[in-house]
């Protein structure tokens, strides 16, 4: 008997294996190395600028340079689990545009909306305590923060961002900035479209509907792919190749071979993360494969129940909060340079 495609499999039964512990330490990892990423960025030289034990420092700087592909994790993760449950529903004939439009703008506005009001509570604490640090102000060559950023504390870009606009260009008047110092909220909009691209492609291709609702779904795609721009279409692969990843049969690799597909995954993404300071549109494709590849090597076990022990309880837990943590570190990350950082960015020394 073949392997059945994942989407038969019941959530509740994928929850409880393996796979999945494996899949939220992927994503508690990759939310981890964007912080470590922008935190690395905010408080310390760049690489070109270290004065002593380059070599030493080159893997840690290279690991925290990774925040940009952390991202492309992100999106294939995504695509695999919402890619994933929208099959199981049609497959059920459970599917409605408003039971699933709920669940989505539930699970990003449940986080999003606080998180919002507090980055602009932040920032506002930030533009009127620190706004002239010379760290801040550009007057250094190390600035952190440019100035514009303080022109977006408003409640338009607010709304906009709320509704998942930045980004986008309307009328010619240039594109939505995302809310003050919060600069990884970029990727949200991304997100946030790709949940509407995704069902909408879906239908018009899905030979159950009539041609003309075929039609009514194809237009509504195109309507959408034109608004949202071919910066936002370019990464659409990335989520795509996570919900493709739902259809396909699972693998039969044990567990030996699953640590074999990781090392190699840790050596490519190294490889991309490198590669991507020069080609970075080459290096995300090639690392969206690697990510799809190893998810799918990962996805063997996912009828084998998990163990429950601590390594589980932490990958669940860091999971759980990685989508907060995404959303609010960058604004605290740049409130807190403001106090401790003079001047200049620290060298990687013990003092620093």
């Amino acid at each position: 008997m073949p392997p059945v495609p994942l989407s038969n499999l019941g959530a509740n039964s994928f929850s409880r294996s393996r796979a999945s512990i494996s899949l939220d330490a992927l994503r508690a990892t990759a939310a981890l190395l964007v912080l470590t990423d922008h935190t690395r960025h905010t408080f310390f030289v760049e690489y070109h600028e270290v004065f002593h034990h380059r070599f030493a420092l080159f893997l840690p700087y290279l690991l925290s340079s990774a925040g940009h592909q952390a991202v492309v994790i992100f999106f294939v993760l995504s695509g695999f689990l919402v890619g994933g449950s929208i099959f199981r529903s049609l497959e059920r004939d459970t599917w409605t545009w408003k039971c699933y439009l709920t669940q989505r703008f539930t699970r990003l506005w449940l986080v999003l909306l606080p998180a919002l009001c507090l980055v602009l509570l932040w920032d506002s604490i930030h533009l009127h305590l620190l706004s002239q640090h010379p760290a801040y102000a550009g007057s250094v060559l190390q600035h952190l923060i440019s100035p514009d950023a303080w022109q977006t504390l408003n409640a338009h870009t607010l709304l906009a961002n709320a509704a998942f606009l930045q980004g986008n260009s309307f009328f010619g008047s240039g594109a939505v900035p995302t809310l003050g110092t919060n600069g990884p909220l970029w990727s949200l909009a991304n997100e946030f479209w790709y949940y509407l691209l995704f069902p909408l492609g879906l239908f018009a291709l899905r030979p159950h509907y009539r041609p003309s609702q075929r039609l009514v779904f194809a237009i509504a795609f195109a309507a959408v792919a034109c608004f949202v721009g071919k910066d936002i279409l370019l990464m659409f692969p990335f989520w795509l190749s996570g919900a493709f990843l739902a259809i396909l049969p699972r693998s039969s690799f044990n567990l030996r071979s699953r640590l074999v597909a990781t090392t190699l995954y840790a050596a490519a993404f190294l490889g991309c993360t490198a590669v991507g300071q020069r080609h970075r549109q080459l290096s995300d494709y090639a690392l969206t494969l690697a990510t799809a590849a190893f998810l799918w090597a990962l996805l063997a076990a996912s009828t084998q129940p998990s163990r429950n022990g601590l390594w589980e309880h932490v990958a669940r837990l860091t999971a759980r909060f990685s989508y907060t943590l995404y959303l609010v570190h960058m604004p605290m990350l740049y409130l807190l340079a403001g106090f401790v950082i003079h001047d200049t960015r620290w060298q990687p020394t013990l003092r620093g």
